[in-house]
């Protein structure tokens, strides 16, 4: 089972049946998208309080964001990336 399969799965399992509006997938740059993306996500008023990033790239791409909205990792947004874990070691908890 893919990540976005299980995550999808779990949300399901939780009367949310559909991710689609939750869920945002790019192209390269990563980085670069993934920031752009999520600065407007994150400046909404009702923004979310986590947020699930698949790559290093993706991953940062949020961090960045966070940082540049003022927005303290983890106090006001958890950020879980997974499927990269030879970058892991290059981030603090």
């Amino acid at each position: 089972m893919t990540a976005s399969k299980g995550i999808a799965k779990h949300w399901q399992s939780r009367g949310i049946d559909s991710i689609e509006a939750y869920t945002h997938t790019g192209t390269a740059p990563w980085k670069n998208w993934t920031a752009e993306l999520m600065r407007g996500i994150l400046s909404q008023p009702n923004r979310p309080t986590a947020v699930f990033a698949g790559g290093v790239a993706f991953t940062l791409g949020v961090i960045q964001a966070a940082t540049a909205l003022g927005l303290e990792i983890p106090r006001e947004l958890s950020i879980i990336g997974f499927d990269d874990p030879a970058f892991d070691h290059m981030s603090p908890p």
